[in-house]
């Protein structure tokens, strides 16, 4: 005879009840411990929700194959192509060509410096109510997607119409709307303030989803480490656009540059829609669809996520509420903001300090060489840097790496102050240096340069992290990547422009103090002082940057255990083993 082994109603009543009491249940309030970190104070809240999420319905993450990482790093290749013949040539395409004059140059560069830093928040704002219903991306299908493919089908069709309009932008810039500028100053203005808010705007809406989508695909570091790897790679195959642009580059006549921007425009929004469409799992259930494979196992559908009225989004108050106790964050908000300060100020002055140190010789072409020559490296070999480091990251992890970097950094700017020492100290020269000596100098900027853009680039490795620590402590459901992307860019970006306003404060003071007439011999001084200024910024500003991130570092204690414990909350929200990914 058959035994019954169904429980009787009296007991599925009983664990109905106990279910639903659980998941209406408010989280345990954690007593106030001070500076004890947060995700101790709710261990047994956490527990409790570990083995809740065993019993409910999980999400399926996306497998991060060779192909999905290569997608990834499409969009880096996209953004390489343009953004590097962008920061190059805008400058000087708008005071040397355009005829913009140097009062509407500073009003433009206030109102980018104000939309550089509000569109990041706005933006991701805007990913996070469009993912309000994650089953509107699949109501004409017959798979539903969970809430994380459709948080990834949403990032990508960000990428997709984000990537034409980025591309409109940059070809646009190329084309003056006056012929005549001094006819018409503002029709310039306008141009000038419309391209560049209209360029920007449409590179942090698709790299914000494009970095978010980094912390939403995969909790495994070294997954997120080979995605990283893959996109910088593709930066490298990008940033070879800044090579062949001096070639088309001609003042006087712009057509040939133009047509090149139109080609890399058009490369740039290929390699951006293969991205879109890799990511894109909505179309992909469609040509499932159109493949005849409409059915689905019922373990399948098991493991698709809770349906849409359950995702847990919190008001935009509670959660700017809840950011503030996020300790990690804003230590790493703090580093960050030195970090893009150093690389900008890197970026903006390194064309004029290799003026200023490069050896003078007879021959203009060799100096014109020299700087293409290491401008172009310090353009690739950051991503090879990136790509060497990715052993490094799946090994050790991010925190040991950065550790390294910034140690690195610190020992490179007393080498290379210790050089200038020894040069002031034993070498009568005035202004120019031995040919020996100043490649030892380039050699140690270009090091600096190097190190600095690595660990710029190691960036979104740390916010996936801190995306992952977010949901530890408050014990969300769904990530709230994109917004925690947009709120630190939000506090960082300003460093993109107080690096070029104070650096160029420094030497106007320098070189305006150091002139005391018209004489020759007064613009020897004036050219040494301000030569000197230059050393002295480019050797103290990584110095003091390094130490300050050292000791921010420190203190930055998303590691080790605490950073296994983030994930593996994630990925037992995602339905993975707890030896499924590492650390």
């Amino acid at each position: 005879a058959k035994t019954n082994t169904r429980p009787s109603s009296k007991a599925q009543h009983s664990t109905a009840h106990r279910t639903q009491q659980h998941r209406h249940s408010p989280p345990i309030a954690p007593p106030n411990h001070g500076l004890l970190p947060l995700y101790v104070c709710q261990l047994n809240a956490f527990t409790i929700r570990i083995q809740h999420c065993s019993a409910v319905q999980c999400s399926r993450r996306m497998k991060v194959t060779t192909r999905v990482a290569l997608a990834y790093g499409a969009t880096s290749l996209g953004a390489a192509l343009m953004q590097n013949v962008f920061i190059t040539y805008y400058v000087h395409l708008f005071m040397s060509v355009f005829g913009l004059d140097a009062n509407s140059f500073y009003v433009g560069q206030v109102i980018y410096m104000i939309w550089n830093s509000v569109n990041d928040p706005l933006f991701g704002y805007l990913f996070l109510k469009a993912r309000m219903h994650p089953s509107s991306s699949s109501t004409q299908t017959s798979t539903p997607l969970s809430a994380n493919e459709c948080l990834l089908t949403k990032q990508a069709r960000g990428i997709r119409y984000g990537s034409a309009v980025w591309v409109f932008s940059f070809v646009m810039l190329f084309f003056p709307w006056t012929s005549d500028p001094t006819a018409h100053p503002w029709l310039v203005m306008c141009h000038f303030v419309l391209s560049i808010c209209l360029y920007d705007g449409a590179l942090s809406y698709v790299l914000l989803a494009h970095s978010s989508m980094l912390a939403d695909l995969t909790t495994d570091s070294s997954e997120r480490a080979k995605c990283n790897t893959f996109s910088s790679v593709c930066g490298v195959i990008g940033s070879l656009s800044i090579l062949f642009s001096h070639r088309y580059w001609d003042v006087l006549d712009l057509r040939l540059f133009r047509c090149y921007a139109i080609v890399l425009g058009l490369l740039a929004f290929l390699a951006m829609q293969f991205c879109a469409n890799t990511f894109d799992l909505g179309d992909e259930v469609t040509r499932r669809r159109s493949r005849g494979e409409q059915h689905t196992s019922a373990e399948e559908h098991a493991r698709r996520l809770r349906p849409a009225e359950k995702l847990q989004i919190p008001p935009l108050r509670l959660f700017l509420s809840q950011l503030l106790t996020h300790r990690n964050f804003w230590l790493w908000v703090t580093i960050n903001l030195v970090q893009v300060f150093n690389c900008h100020y890197n970026s903006n002055f390194m064309a004029i300090f290799l003026d200023a140190f490069l050896p003078a010789t007879d021959e203009a072409s060799w100096h014109t060489f020299s700087k293409a020559s290491v401008l172009s490296l310090t353009a690739v070999l950051p991503h090879v840097g990136v790509i060497l480091c990715a052993s490094v990251v799946a090994r050790l992890g991010v925190w040991k790496l950065l550790r390294q970097l910034y140690v690195f950094k610190l020992l490179t700017a007393l080498a290379e102050l210790l050089l200038g020492i020894y040069v002031g100290l034993h070498i009568q020269q005035e202004f120019s240096h031995p040919t020996s000596v100043a490649m030892l100098f380039l050699f140690f900027v270009l090091l600096n340069k190097v190190s600095n853009e690595v660990i710029c680039r190691h960036g979104n490795l740390v916010v996936a992290n801190l995306v992952d620590e977010d949901m530890l402590l408050h014990q969300r459901s769904d990530s709230l990547s994109t917004l925690l992307f947009g709120v630190n860019a939000f506090f960082t970006k300003p460093g993109q422009s107080f690096a070029p306003m104070i650096g160029w404060r420094v030497l106007a003071y320098f070189d305006k103090t150091a002139q005391p007439g018209e004489t020759e011999q007064g613009d020897v001084l004036g050219a040494q002082s301000a030569t000197h200024a230059m050393f002295l910024m480019w050797t103290f500003v990584p110095l003091l940057c390094a130490i300050a991130q050292l000791l921010l570092w420190a203190r930055f204690d998303l590691r080790a255990d605490r950073l296994q414990r983030a994930k593996l909350y994630r990925a037992r929200l995602d339905g993975k083993s707890e030896d499924a990914f590492t650390v």
